[in-house]
């Protein structure tokens, strides 16, 4: 498992916005980004600002995610990661 997170550069303390994939490593998502997820982001990107990748480990937990102080609405960006990943099977 690993967890994805959104984080605002201004507050980076954002534990809420967080979700578990189902991925055992961070390789094996590095290894999921396919045409699919890049046009995803892309559109991510372009409709609630821009996204900018981070990884890292805290407690034992592997995340990734991405943070910006340009997502402009952290909720919504975060419901349709979640959907993304749930369509390709990956949501924990």
């Amino acid at each position: 498992m690993i967890r994805f997170k959104l984080n605002d550069d201004f507050y980076d303390s954002n534990e809420k916005y967080f979700f578990d994939l189902n991925f055992s490593t961070r390789i094996s998502f590095y290894n999921f980004m396919d045409n699919d997820f890049i046009n995803f982001k892309k559109n991510m990107d372009s409709l609630y600002g821009k996204h900018n990748y981070f990884e890292g480990k805290k407690s034992d937990i592997d995340f990734i995610g991405y943070f910006s102080n340009e997502i402009k609405d952290f909720p919504t960006a975060l419901e349709k990661w979640k959907e993304f990943f749930k369509s390709k099977n990956k949501l924990i």
